[in-house]
C-alpha cells in the first residue's frame, strides 16, 4: 500500500461511523424498547470500538503526513544541491515525526490509563443501577427482541470480521482493537437474545446474572488496559514498539479471534517438534473435521430442548409460535416438543402460593440493627421492633384515610370565620399500610391466567391497590390503627377477593389471604403524630384530674353545708328546749318559795355550797372550841407508796 494513501483514515472513519450507528440502535433497543439491562450494557463495547477507530484514524493521519513530508524532503534533496533550500522542509519533517512520536509515547499511554479506569467505573455503575424487581415486571415482546438481537449480533459480527481482516493489511494494524470490541458486541447480542428468550419462557432471572457477569468482564478488560500501561513503563522499546496499540486487550483477542488461537497453536507445534506439524495430514484432518464436529455438538445441544420436564408443583400449556395448540393442560411429567422457537411449553406453579405487595416495597437487605442476634451469629428479623418514625421497608406508600370531624363541625384554623380566605383542615390523615396479598393460580382457569393478561401479577396488585384506597377513604384513622384493625382486615380481604373475581376478562386466580402486616402514620409525619397523641393524652389526663377535683370539692362543700345546717338546727332546738325547761323550773321554784321561803333559801344555799366546793377539800370545825388547829395543806403521798414503805421497814426489823 502507498504510504501516502488515505485508505487507513477512510476505513477508520467508516468503522467509527458504523460503531456510532450500532451504539444508537443499542441505546434505543436496550433503554426504550426491550428495557433490558443486558442489552444496554452492550453500548460500552460499541462506544469503545468507536473511540478506538477514531484513535486509529488520528494515528493514520499523522503517519500519512509524516510519510508525505518525508517524500517531499527526498524529492527536494534529489532536485536541489543547496542544503539551505530544504532547511525549512527538514523542520517540517521533524515536527510531523515529533507529533506522531508524542502520540505514541505520551498521549496513548495517558489516554489508555484514563480510558481503562473509566471503562471499569462505567461497568460497575451499570451494575449498581440494575433493579431486579423492575426488570421482572417489564412486559416484553420476547420473540421480536430476540430477532432484532440476532440481527444486531450478525451486523456486529460482519463489521468486526471485516475490520479484523483489514487490520492485517500493512498500515492498518490499529484497526484490530476496534474489530475485537465489535466481535465482542456480537457475542453479547447473541447472549442477550438467548437469555431473554429463556427468561420469557421459564420466568427465570438469568438476565440479571448474565448482566452481572458481563459487567465484571468489561471491568476486567479495563483493568487489563491499566495494567498494560503500567507494564509499558518498564518494557524496553524495540524498533517496532508502536506497531501494537497499547490499549489492545489480549484477553479480548483470545475470546473473539479463535483463528489467532489456532495459528498460535500451529506455530507452537511447529516450534516444539522442529518441523511443519501444521502441514501434516493429521493436523489438516483435525482442522477439516473440527468445525463439523463442533456444529454437530451444537445441533445435539439444541435438540435437547425437545425434552421438557413439568415439575410436580406445576402444570403447563403447549404453544406454537406464541399461540396455544390445545386447551388441554399438561400435568407433571416428561414431554416431547419441537425445539424453540417453534414450540414452547409454558409452566405455571399452580400449587405454589404467590404474593403481591401493596403499599410497600420489600428490601431483601433489611437493616440488621433492628434484628435480634441469634447465638450462632445470624439475625432474627421476626422479633424486630421498629418505631413509627423509622422506615419499615425500602419504600412505603402514604394513603389518605378519613378522620373524624369535630363535634362542633368547626374546621377553620386560620382567618376569620366569616371570611372566605380562611384555611380549613381536610378531614383526612396520611397512613402507611403494609398489605401482602397471597393468591394461587386456578388450574381450572389456567387459560384465563395465561392469555387474558400480559402481566396478571401486576393486574392483581393494581386491583388490590384500588380497593385499599377505596376502603381507607371510608374508615376512621384511629379505628383502623386501633380496636377495629382485625375487622378492617376481614373487610379488606372480602373486597379484594370480590374485586379480583369480578375482573373482566377473568384473571384466573383465587385470593387465599390478605394480610394487614402494619398500619401506622407515615414516617414523615410520625414524630408530629406522636406529639399530637401525647398532647391528646395530656389533655385527657388534665380533664380527668379536673373532674376528680371538681367531684371532691363538690362533695366536701356539700358535707360542710350539711354539717353547718345540722349544727344550726341543733343549736336552735337546744336553745328552745333549754329556755322552756328554765321557764318551767322557775315556775316550780317560785311555787316552792311561796310555800316555804326559809326552807327554800336554805336548800338553795346548800346546793350552791355543794356545787361550788365539789372539787375542794372541806374541813368541819366547831365554832365554840378554843383549840388551835394546824392544817397542813401540802400534797400527801400516795397511800399505796406508804404501804410499801411500811412493808420494807417491817422486813428490816
Amino acid at each position: 500500500m502507498n504510504d501516502s494513501s488515505k485508505s487507513p483514515e477512510i476505513t477508520a472513519l467508516i468503522g467509527a461511523g458504523i460503531s456510532v450507528v450500532l451504539w444508537l440502535v443499542t441505546v434505543v433497543i436496550g433503554s426504550y424498547w426491550a428495557r433490558s439491562f443486558l442489552i444496554s450494557i452492550i453500548s460500552l463495547p460499541l462506544t469503545t470500538a468507536a473511540v478506538f477507530n477514531l484513535l486509529a484514524w488520528w494515528r493514520a493521519r499523522l503517519v500519512r503526513l509524516e510519510n508525505e513530508e518525508a517524500a517531499d524532503y527526498a524529492r527536494f534533496e534529489s532536485e536541489y544541491d543547496r542544503a539551505d533550500l530544504i532547511e525549512g522542509n527538514k523542520a517540517d519533517l521533524k515536527l510531523a515525526a515529533n507529533a506522531r512520536d508524542a502520540l505514541d509515547r505520551y498521549f496513548i499511554p495517558g489516554f489508555s490509563l484514563l480510558f481503562g479506569l473509566a471503562l471499569s467505573a462505567l461497568s460497575i455503575r451499570y451494575l449498581s443501577s440494575y433493579d431486579s424487581t423492575i426488570a421482572s415486571s417489564i412486559n416484553r415482546d420476547s420473540l421480536g427482541i430476540t430477532g432484532v438481537a440476532l440481527l444486531m449480533s450478525l451486523s456486529c459480527l460482519l463489521a468486526g470480521s471485516y475490520f479484523g481482516g483489514v487490520s492485517s493489511v500493512d498500515g492498518q494494524r490499529w484497526l484490530r482493537p476496534a474489530a475485537g470490541w465489535l466481535r465482542f458486541a456480537a457475542v453479547l447480542y447473541f447472549l442477550s437474545a438467548t437469555i431473554l428468550l429463556i427468561d420469557s419462557l421459564h420466568s427465570g432471572r438469568w438476565e440479571g446474572r448474565s448482566a452481572t457477569a458481563v459487567a465484571y468482564l468489561i471491568s476486567l478488560f479495563g483493568i487489563e488496559i491499566v495494567l498494560a500501561v503500567l507494564v509499558e513503563f518498564y518494557r524496553p522499546r524495540g524498533a517496532k514498539g508502536g506497531e501494537r496499540p497499547l490499549f489492545e486487550s489480549r484477553i479480548l483477542g483470545v475470546l473473539t479471534d479463535p483463528g489467532g488461537i489456532a495459528a498460535n497453536i500451529a506455530y507452537a507445534l511447529d516450534y516444539q517438534f522442529g518441523f511443519k506439524v501444521s502441514e501434516s495430514w493429521f493436523y489438516r484432518f483435525a482442522e477439516r473435521t473440527l468445525i463439523p464436529y463442533a456444529l454437530l455438538g451444537l445441533i445435539a445441544f439444541y435438540m435437547l430442548d425437545c425434552f421438557v420436564v413439568v415439575r410436580t408443583s406445576d402444570v403447563a400449556l403447549r404453544e406454537r409460535f406464541g399461540k396455544p395448540i390445545t386447551r388441554t393442560v399438561l400435568q407433571p411429567g416428561l414431554y416431547l416438543k419441537l425445539p424453540r422457537p417453534f414450540e414452547y411449553i409454558r409452566r405455571f406453579p399452580v400449587k405454589e402460593i404467590n404474593k403481591v405487595m401493596v403499599g410497600f416495597k420489600d428490601d431483601s437487605t433489611i437493616d440488621s440493627t433492628h434484628a435480634t442476634v441469634n447465638p450462632n451469629g445470624s439475625h432474627d428479623f421476626h422479633n424486630r421492633v421498629i418505631l413509627w418514625n423509622e422506615a419499615h421497608y425500602e419504600s412505603e406508600t402514604s394513603f389518605l384515610v378519613a378522620s373524624s370531624v369535630p363535634a362542633d363541625g368547626n374546621l377553620i384554623i386560620d382567618g376569620d370565620r366569616g371570611s372566605s380566605l380562611g384555611s380549613a383542615i381536610a378531614p383526612v390523615n396520611l397512613l402507611a399500610a403494609t398489605i401482602p396479598v397471597y393468591y394461587r393460580i386456578d388450574e381450572n382457569r389456567l387459560l384465563d391466567y395465561a392469555y387474558n393478561y400480559d402481566q396478571p401479577r401486576e393486574v392483581i396488585e393494581r386491583v388490590a391497590h384500588r380497593e385499599l384506597v377505596r376502603y381507607l377513604a371510608s374508615v376512621d384513622f384511629f379505628d383502623i390503627i386501633g380496636a377495629g384493625r382485625l375487622a378492617s382486615k376481614f373487610e379488606l380481604e372480602r373486597r379484594i377477593r370480590a374485586a379480583v373475581s369480578q375482573c373482566d376478562p377473568p384473571i384466573g386466580v383465587s385470593i387465599e389471604f390478605v394480610g394487614l402486616m402494619g398500619v401506622h402514620p407515615s414516617v414523615e409525619v410520625a414524630e408530629n403524630f406522636q406529639n399530637v397523641v401525647a398532647a391528646e393524652e395530656q389533655k385527657s389526663s388534665t380533664i380527668i384530674q379536673a373532674n376528680n377535683y371538681r367531684a371532691t370539692m363538690l362533695n366536701m362543700s356539700r358535707a360542710e353545708r350539711d354539717r353547718l345546717t345540722l349544727e344550726a338546727e341543733g343549736y336552735s332546738i337546744r336553745k328552745k328546749r333549754v329556755s322552756s325547761g328554765e321557764a318551767a323550773l322557775f315556775q316550780q321554784q317560785l311555787s316552792s318559795y311561796q310555800v316555804a321561803p326559809g326552807v327554800y333559801r336554805l336548800r338553795r344555799f346548800l346546793e350552791i355550797l355543794e356545787k361550788g366546793t365539789a372539787d375542794l377539800q372541806q374541813y368541819i370545825m366547831a365554832s365554840d372550841s378554843k383549840r388551835i388547829y394546824v392544817v397542813d395543806l401540802q400534797e400527801k403521798l400516795r397511800p399505796d407508796l406508804l404501804e410499801d414503805l411500811d412493808l420494807n421497814l417491817g422486813n428490816e426489823n
